[in-house]
């Protein structure tokens, strides 16, 4: 894939400005984001002015053409365009054209890790309707908690209408039903929403329950969207999509084609990042009491200071019985699991700040840079520097 610095400045005197369109009947800010970051290192006249809602009765002369297209009416102009098309994210229709879509398999994954690390929760996945992709996600999410010896719940709010359209139902009549849907399950659950929109949903079924996130229902996300995010009442842990890396490797590709290298209508995937988590996932439980005590003050003090007298102090256990239990209920030591802690959140801090790394250390209770780079090394097998650096170049 080009990078922004393989390209910029790449255009000779004798080449014509390439010009780009993108359109959408599913609008994606952090898609258009990555579009427009590949367009400007490209050095392509990007039009998209109409993407929001195009405008399909017009003529916009254009070499290619990147769309996100989930319905009829724009599917439809697009099969009629005689220039290339890269279709972005999933659809449910058939469309003739090369795309780039998410690994919704792998969202799935990422998904039932981050569950796995909270302990013994009855894990659950929400979703308004079984699509292509969020059967995909269903299966990535199951199979991985299979594996890992545990179930998990599907509740589909339209498998759960008798066959009703449900587009019919009000957003009160949806919460009202999925209420009923939790109030019968074992807490503590964990519950994955197919997407940051349908986090709010069980944001407000929780508040009708009368139960605390996550105390007695965590809650997560996909897409990592901040704009949705932002709006809830409690911070929403989420699986990053990379939806920013689907814009931008959808312009790579369309780049490609118009460059005359012959492309198959299939999909690509994009791999997801990390789980982002947030308030709405910080909890910890299990089947013994002191070890749930001790993970949920670890990581709520990860980056203080902390000692092996502190867990014992709040686990109420002696330090022998702890360090039996975390080896049998989390499969690894206190200390593993506290590096563990450490390290997400160096990661986070390296993706999505710029802080120096003596203040990332400091932020993740390592101490020093020199320490966090030994650490970051023999986990990872690069140096923190270097995993910023690929992080963003991702996009």
């Amino acid at each position: 894939m080009l990078t922004p610095a393989s390209k910029e400045g790449h255009l000779s005197a004798d080449r014509r400005l390439r010009r780009v369109q993108f359109v959408c009947d599913f609008y994606v800010s952090e898609v258009h984001a990555g579009v427009v970051d590949y367009a400007r290192a490209a050095g392509w006249s990007l039009y998209d002015k109409k993407c929001y809602v195009p405008a399909l009765d017009y003529t916009e002369e254009c070499d290619g053409i990147l769309a996100i297209a989930t319905m009829a009416d724009l599917a439809a102009w697009l099969r009629a365009q005689s220039c290339p098309v890269v279709r972005l994210l999933c659809s449910d229709m058939e469309l003739p054209f090369p795309a780039v879509e998410p690994d919704s398999v792998g969202i799935g994954a990422r998904g039932a890790e981050h569950f796995l690390s909270l302990g013994s929760p009855n894990c659950v996945f929400y979703t308004g309707w079984l699509t292509r992709e969020t059967e995909a996600i269903w299966r990535g999410f199951s199979t991985t908690l299979a594996a890992a010896g545990k179930g998990a719940r599907l509740v589909d709010f339209k498998a759960g209408c008798a066959g009703k359209e449900t587009v019919t139902f009000s957003r009160q009549q949806r919460w009202d039903w999925l209420v009923e849907q939790l109030r019968v399950l074992p807490r503590p659950l964990a519950v994955f929403a197919e997407d940051d929109r349908f986090a709010n949903d069980l944001i407000v079924a929780a508040a009708q329950l009368g139960w605390r996130i996550p105390e007695d229902m965590a809650v997560l996300g996909a897409d990592n969207r901040a704009l949705i995010l932002g709006k809830y009442p409690v911070p929403v842990s989420s699986v990053d999509t990379n939806l920013h890396g689907i814009g931008w490797a959808g312009g790579a590709l369309l780049e490609r084609i118009l460059d005359g290298e012959k492309i198959p209508a299939v999909a690509c995937s994009i791999a997801p990042g990390p789980v982002v988590a947030r308030r709405s996932t910080a909890t910890f439980v299990c089947d013994h009491s002191g070890v749930t005590a001790a993970v949920n003050y670890l990581r709520a003090h990860f980056h203080e200071h902390l000692d092996l007298a502190a867990l014992v102090q709040a686990a109420a256990v002696s330090t022998r019985s702890l360090q039996s239990a975390f080896k049998e209920h989390l499969g690894h030591s206190v200390s593993d699991e506290l590096s563990r802690v450490r390290l997400e959140h160096a990661r986070r801090l390296l993706r999505e700040t710029d802080l120096k790394l003596e203040s990332v250390a400091h932020e993740s209770g390592f101490g020093n840079a020199k320490y966090l780079c030994q650490v970051f090394r023999a986990a990872f097998g690069e140096t923190p520097t270097g995993y910023r650096d690929g992080a963003r170049a991702k996009g």
